[in-house]
């Protein structure tokens, strides 16, 4: 049960805290293709995405009114969260909302906590590394370091749905060699998967 009242309420940094999380929506699903595109993890799930993602325009639309608190805007915002949920729970994991920004965002927490200082919160850090991590995406499908995805040809719905970041077709061993054969070879996953 979502009480909006309550939601409308909270303080504001909260808020925008949860936006931030929200926002892995769009990079985490990257990471989970990847992880399946080079055999490290074969349960992507481009339904559990999907699903994920659902309302995700409508959030970023609405994502300037939540620095007012505004009504449309928090419950967006609930909805997707609740989404985000739900995916995770279909996946079995924390895959389909956790990936890259994730872990930047724990390392920050685990350096912070090891100094005795004081962090931004969790969701404000998963929301700054969300963009880095678009930033610095692999570019499945299209051999583009901006990590969109190239669409289908024809107008049909399928071709505008696809959210931005997953290659059309399925899970590629190629493609995941050609994005981890970028990294610097002190990495050691530049070798990644084995052949």
């Amino acid at each position: 049960m979502i009480d909006s009242e309550v939601l409308v309420g909270a303080p504001l940094p909260m808020t925008r805290s949860g936006l931030g999380d929200q926002l892995s929506m769009f990079t985490a699903a990257a990471d989970w293709y990847l992880a399946s595109a080079v055999g490290f993890d074969p349960s992507f799930s481009r339904t559990v995405v999907d699903i994920q993602r659902a309302g995700g325009e409508d959030l970023l639309a609405n994502a300037g009114d939540l620095a007012y608190g505004g009504q449309r805007a928090v419950l967006s915002l609930a909805n997707a969260l609740t989404r985000g949920g739900l995916a995770m729970g279909l996946a079995g994991r924390t895959a389909p909302s956790s990936g890259t920004e994730h872990t930047v965002s724990h390392l920050l927490e685990m350096s912070a906590a090891g100094r005795r200082r004081a962090h931004a919160s969790h969701g404000s850090q998963v929301g700054v590394a969300s963009v880095v991590a678009r930033r610095c995406g692999g570019g499945c499908g299209t051999g583009s370091p901006s990590g969109s995805a190239s669409q289908p040809a024809g107008p049909g719905p399928a071709a505008r749905a696809r959210p931005r970041g997953i290659p059309a077709t399925g899970p590629d061993r190629d493609c995941g060699r050609r994005v981890l054969g970028r990294l610097p070879a002190e990495t050691g996953l530049d070798r990644w998967p084995p052949s």
